[in-house]
């Protein structure tokens, strides 16, 4: 049924942001402003393709990179103090992100929010391949490509040296300075590379609900993200959140 396939299109997009959760969390960093790029992701999307009139696959893609970038910017910055400092950072993120969105009406819309529109049809030859507005169907598939992409690309780095880092880092963090390992690089990177995969998800879910306001990502959902990888299991990168 239509609820049915509805969710797990939704469970698939915040397991994606649970995935990116659990990979900054390999590091020994408790983010707790996940959900920020869910909104940053979605923003870029929602104004690009209907404030500026940019095509769909274009900002969806940049939608990413603007989510990562940000992510790399504040990384810089707020892994430097570690810890439960890091926490309380990234709580307030989510906070100023929100009242951003509230107040700079003339590019969010405020608490009107934006409305989204469907991807458009995929046409290849002349022949329509994939309707958005047809069925749920086109959304579902989208989705378990997106979750693929993001578990592929997690689970390459969780079997590799730089997951092996990542986890030396968490595991003890004095020691590893110690063998020569730059802490604060290796949490950028995964701090960054969960932001870019985490703003995807939140592109497609704004485009999904065909709305984005500045109540749809917060605290709570941040929250939600942080329960999910427990409850999955974090020493799994991809399993844990996915179930």
């Amino acid at each position: 049924s239509v609820v049915i396939v509805s969710t797990i299109i939704l469970t698939g997009l915040w397991a994606v942001a649970a995935m990116g959760f659990t990979l900054v969390l390999r590091t020994g960093q408790w983010s707790l402003g996940q959900s920020v790029f869910m909104a940053l992701g979605g923003y870029t999307s929602a104004i690009l393709t209907v404030q500026m009139g940019l095509p769909f696959w274009p900002s969806f893609f940049i939608a990413g990179l603007v989510s990562g970038l940000i992510a790399l910017l504040v990384g810089m910055v707020v892994l430097r103090v570690g810890g439960v400092y890091f926490a309380i950072i990234t709580l307030a993120m989510g906070e100023i992100v929100r009242i951003i969105a509230l107040e700079w009406e003339p590019v969010t819309r405020g608490s009107r929010g934006i409305i989204t529109s469907a991807p458009p049809p995929i046409v290849l030859w002349g022949h329509e391949l994939v309707n958005f507005n047809a069925s749920l169907a086109p959304y579902f598939y989208f989705m378990i490509c997106l979750v693929a992409v993001t578990a592929l690309v997690f689970w390459r780095i969780g079997e590799s040296r730089l997951g092996r880092t990542f986890y030396g880092t968490a595991l003890n963090p004095i020691m590893a300075e110690h063998q020569g390992i730059y802490l604060m690089k290796y949490r950028v990177i995964a701090f960054t590379v969960a932001g870019i995969f985490t703003g995807y998800a939140g592109a497609l879910y704004t485009h999904f609900l065909q709305v984005i306001t500045p109540f749809v990502f917060g605290f709570w959902q941040s929250i939600q993200i942080t329960i999910w990888s427990i409850i999955g299991g974090i020493g799994s990168l991809v399993a844990g959140p996915i179930i």
